[in-house]
């Protein structure tokens, strides 16, 4: 990978590769545990706005969620 690329540049570059650099089904386990302490029984749906690689999607989804993404086009 080249110096000095543009944000879009090089994260379109990285992000083939993220995925095999951390252990998915890891992340999502980790994200669920985290988020257990901060769901509440009240709360039905949540709003993955960026969702990435789906890891926090995957963990809420997995905790009984609703969920909603929204990705945006980014402008670099």
């Amino acid at each position: 990978m080249e110096k000095n690329l543009p944000n879009k540049i090089f994260y379109d570059q990285l992000a083939s590769d993220y995925d095999a650099m951390i252990s998915f089904d890891k992340a999502v386990e980790n994200k669920k545990a985290n988020l257990k302490n901060i769901i509440t029984s009240e709360m039905k749906s949540a709003a993955d706005i960026g969702c990435g690689s789906g890891v926090d999607s995957n963990a809420l989804a997995s905790l009984g969620l609703k969920l909603s993404h929204l990705i945006l086009p980014l402008k670099c």
